[in-house]
């Protein structure tokens, strides 16, 4: 005479689920639905039982089998990006610095929602009077533009900031610094008058003329 066989689950904690999971025993499949306000890990306690009974010593219950179902976020893989050169170098009075594709491998983080994203660079730390131009162009192009006599270091900062069509206001970011070094040249010192001629008018006083730039 055929046994019927009955599966049982428990799970625990039941909090995770909006829908307790279930196994049907005819497809081996288990079916549940999560509930989206909580994260963490589920355990399931499997085991069938059958009609046998247990009469005369008999056992009528299997060993329990163990499933472990973890909820994790949807952006369990956080946002990440790569850059190509995190240090760079040059010399003052240098020409405006291109330094193509810069930033790289850009990866919004793993999300079953669209995902939309935008990369800003900025100076993190250094001397307000070091640039004259700063730009990131679409193809992740970096356009560097210091002023003529200006020497020294500053850190820029890279940031990726992702978030959602639904939710456009809230997003998350991820960073990532660049160290420039502005080399000193060793030239000769030198300086230009605002005027090569002056004329002064006979019994005029003490007199003072703006006469030097570009010292």
């Amino acid at each position: 005479i055929s046994q019927i066989l009955s599966f049982n689950i428990i799970s625990n904690p039941t909090l995770l689920f909006a829908r307790r999971p279930s196994l049907d025993s005819a497809s081996g499949n288990i079916t549940f639905q999560v509930n989206q306000e909580h994260r963490g890990v589920a355990v399931i306690r499997i085991f069938v039982e059958d009609n046998g009974g247990t009469n005369d010593g008999g056992v009528n219950r299997s060993e329990e089998r163990w499933l472990a179902i973890r909820l994790q976020n949807r952006d369990f893989v956080p946002p990440s990006f790569d850059i190509l050169n995190s240090s760079i170098i040059f010399h003052e009075h240098s020409a405006p610095q291109l330094f193509p594709a810069i930033i790289r491998n850009i990866f919004p983080g793993t999300s079953l929602l669209r995902k939309f994203y935008e990369i800003e660079i900025s100076v993190a730390e250094g001397p307000a009077n070091a640039l004259q131009e700063l730009k990131l162009y679409p193809n992740q192009t970096l356009l560097l533009h210091t002023y003529p006599f200006f020497y020294g270091h500053f850190i820029l900062t890279v940031t990726l900031k992702i978030w959602t069509i639904s939710n456009p206001l809230n997003y998350t970011a991820t960073s990532g610094n660049i160290s420039v070094d502005v080399l000193s040249v060793n030239d000769a010192p030198d300086f230009d008058l605002s005027n090569e001629s002056l004329v002064i008018l006979e019994g005029s006083g003490l007199t003072s003329i703006s006469l030097l730039y570009n010292i």
